[in-house]
């Protein structure tokens, strides 16, 4: 696999956000034994805002370092619930990365990790 490129980079630039959220998800389906933090130190590379490219990159173009705006709005994919239903971000306690973190089945975090990685763009977002 290749090396993400630097945090900095992956922000400045909507397609190797996704791309790279793409990756970084993938990966942990392929290693639900691992957490998020796992990837970043595996490829020796910067840990972007929450161990997400996609805050990363939301935080750095409201330029305040804060989530000022709904993640619906700005976030460049389409969050889901378990059964495909658009929500309105990832923290929402019916989400894929709400039911990701809070299950123990490696079964289960591999298909919801899996499922994260394949979340459509959303061509509103930035």
């Amino acid at each position: 696999m290749k090396t993400p490129d630097s945090v900095e980079e992956i922000a400045n630039s909507r397609r190797k956000t996704i791309l790279n959220f793409r990756k970084h998800w993938k990966w942990l389906s392929n290693n639900p034994e691992r957490n998020k933090e796992d990837y970043f130190e595996e490829f020796s590379i910067g840990r972007p805002e929450i161990d997400c490219y996609l805050c990363e990159r939301a935080a750095k173009l409201q330029n305040t370092g804060e989530f000022t705006e709904s993640c619906e709005k700005i976030c460049a994919v389409i969050w889901e619930n378990l059964n495909g239903d658009r929500i309105s971000n990832c923290m929402c306690r019916n989400s894929l990365y709400w039911a990701y973190c809070n299950t123990t089945n490696l079964k289960d975090r591999s298909k919801i990790a899996l499922k994260i990685s394949k979340l459509k763009i959303n061509k509103n977002g930035r």
